[in-house]
């Protein structure tokens, strides 16, 4: 399966080599969001808010009208309950949890949205957890990590 992905910063769609150097720079995200709309293959599109994710801002107007586009599975920044609830309701189809993806975290969000609507999201470097949208690196094992959140989860999003 193939899942393409929209990552949000300053209001366009960029591309990002580990959270710093940026690759791509594309103005217009929701008439570039109607493309991937066309294609019945595309099941879900992953739209990603790095100003959010990186606490330097938020494109939440911009993640709302994708998700009345496209199928969205949303992440970047989403580090309360109230927050994920919020993206579920506008449209969303699964939030994407990174930062935050601890157990205690997930068993609320759980019981709030269902496991269904739950991706935890791992970064890696060296295949060490990254998190807060690649700037802090941990000692913990990505993998390592994935065992210890497998039940409160449908899926995972591994990034290195």
């Amino acid at each position: 399966m193939i899942i393409p992905t929209i990552d949000l910063m300053n209001g366009k769609i960029v591309q990002l080599e580990q959270g710093k150097r940026k690759i791509v720079e594309i103005d217009e995200p929701l008439e570039f969001a109607k493309q991937f709309a066309e294609f019945e293959e595309f099941e879900e599109v992953q739209v990603v808010d790095l100003d959010a994710a990186m606490g330097k801002g938020s494109n939440e107007e911009i993640v709302s009208e994708l998700c009345k586009i496209v199928k969205a599975r949303v992440g970047g920044g989403i580090r309360t309950i109230e927050k994920a609830k919020q993206i579920v309701e506008n449209g969303a189809k699964k939030v994407i949890i990174g930062t935050m993806a601890n157990k205690k975290f997930l068993a609320k969000l759980c019981k709030e949205i269902g496991k269904e609507k739950i991706i935890v999201a791992l970064d890696a470097k060296q295949g060490k957890l990254a998190v807060e949208g690649w700037q802090r690196s941990t000692n913990k094992s990505a993998m390592g990590k994935a065992k210890e959140l497998e039940d409160y989860c449908r899926e995972f999003l591994f990034t290195c």
